[in-house]
């Protein structure tokens, strides 16, 4: 695991260059950390850190893993406003992992009542702890030493994870480099390689999450850090922008996303059909 508790956007932007002075321009690679490197122009790492763990900036957020992973299980189809508000109250009532693995589900869904659905993530939330507490002795920092697929498939046993919440766990909660697809990676991602489905990318199908997680795993250095970046700098434009890239201008990453490069042309060559000067 890495301790990224003093981590700044400047630090950021140097392990970006770190890289990119070792990669061939125009490469799929490049493409990639210099989307990310203007990004970090336009949004925060330092301050775009949500779930708590060990290394949180934030000293009440500085908590053990399984606290990140029922963070994650809370965050599931609800505002990230309401996942924090549910969190605080569950950090609060329950200042510590052994406190928390004694929580009834009937207390865990009285404090996770802002984010929505609590009765159903209560009991979910409930068959986890209870799955880390038989399976890993509540100690769930050990899969860290386990091979990162073997991780994986620990972490995907445990009720109520999916391969997005592990790939966060492994990422963001246990060091390992697997990069976390969400909605808003996979439509980022989408957009800046022009993938067949950049004009209405659909995460509901698991095709092209994958084409997209793998595209993203084979690409990105095995480093930790720089995962993380990626991940959420991806996330924050795919969410700034939303569900639909901009059509007949670019987004901010015009120099690099290879949707905009098709858009802004097929726009000229309409421009020039219908007589107007560009």
């Amino acid at each position: 695991m890495i301790n990224l508790i003093d981590i700044t956007d400047n630090d950021v932007r140097n392990k970006i260059i770190f890289y990119l002075d070792k990669v061939e321009p125009n490469s799929e690679l490049w493409r990639i950390l210099k989307s990310t490197l203007e990004l970090s122009k336009h949004y925060s790492f330092s301050n775009t850190r949500t779930y708590p763990r060990p290394d949180h900036p934030v000293e009440w957020k500085r908590k053990p893993i399984i606290y990140m992973l029922v963070a994650i299980l809370i965050s599931l189809r609800t505002t990230l406003e309401n996942e924090q508000k549910a969190v605080f109250n569950l950090i609060t009532k329950f200042p510590d992992s052994t406190s928390l693995y004694k929580a009834t589900a009937q207390e865990i869904e009285d404090c996770i009542r802002p984010a929505g659905m609590a009765n159903k993530k209560s009991l979910t939330i409930r068959k986890a702890l209870d799955y880390v507490l038989n399976n890993f002795n509540g100690d769930i920092e050990t899969l860290s030493k386990l091979e990162l697929e073997e991780a994986r498939n620990a972490i995907l046993k445990i009720p109520g994870v999916g391969p997005k919440s592990a790939d966060c766990l492994l990422s963001i909660g246990l060091g390992k480099p697997s990069i976390a697809v969400d909605v808003n990676v996979f439509r980022s991602t989408s957009w800046i390689f022009d993938l067949p489905w950049s004009e209405n990318p659909n995460y509901n199908d698991n095709n092209q999450i994958k084409v997209v997680k793998d595209l993203l795993d084979n690409l990105i250095p095995k480093d930790v850090f720089l995962t993380q970046i990626i991940h959420t700098l991806f996330l924050l434009h795919g969410k700034n922008i939303g569900n639909k890239h901009p059509q007949g201008k670019p987004c901010i990453l015009n120099e690099f996303c290879l949707t905009c490069k098709k858009n802004m042309l097929q726009y000229r060559e309409l421009a020039l059909f219908s007589g107007y000067e560009l």
